[in-house]
């Protein structure tokens, strides 16, 4: 576990507060319009298990374009320590991410990084794009910590 020289003895990962960044694939069918919504799960301080409190992360028709990034903030009660990032499609427009980012958003003047989330499938709950692409609605990925 790495701790925060900030706040003696406590993981840099535990946090109530969080900057998810989300960065979509490039290319003409990568983006949507849909209702994204994403969760963390892990562990509180305490070591009991945290699932996810859903949160809708697209705040316009907007959002999700093409080869572009966004970032939300996520909270949570309890504060907890992050392990996976699950993210779930709404709608039937196709979402392909490149990565997520997730961030400490209480670690100090700048974010602390907790990890990188990559290797999505397709997301959309669609059932032709889940035949064609082996797309999925909703899906938790392991947060790969960053160097």
């Amino acid at each position: 576990m790495v701790y925060d020289a900030a706040t003696c003895c406590q993981s840099k990962g535990l946090s109530s507060q969080f900057r998810l960044t989300f960065k979509v694939k490039d290319g003409s069918h990568s983006g949507t319009d849909n209702k994204i919504f994403a969760g963390l799960k892990g562990v509180t301080e305490e070591g009991i298990a945290w699932n996810p409190v859903w949160t809708q992360m697209s705040s316009s028709d907007d959002d999700f374009e093409p080869g572009k990034e966004y970032g939300y903030a996520y909270s949570t009660d309890p504060a907890g320590i992050p392990s996976q990032l699950c993210v779930e499609n709404a709608g039937k427009d196709e979402l392909e991410l490149d990565f997520v980012l997730v961030q400490n958003a209480l670690a100090g003047i700048t974010p602390v990084i907790l990890g990188k989330v990559s290797n999505w499938p397709p997301l959309s709950s669609d059932k032709n794009d889940q035949e064609k692409d082996g797309a999925v609605q909703s899906k938790c990925l392991p947060l790969l910590p960053q160097r």
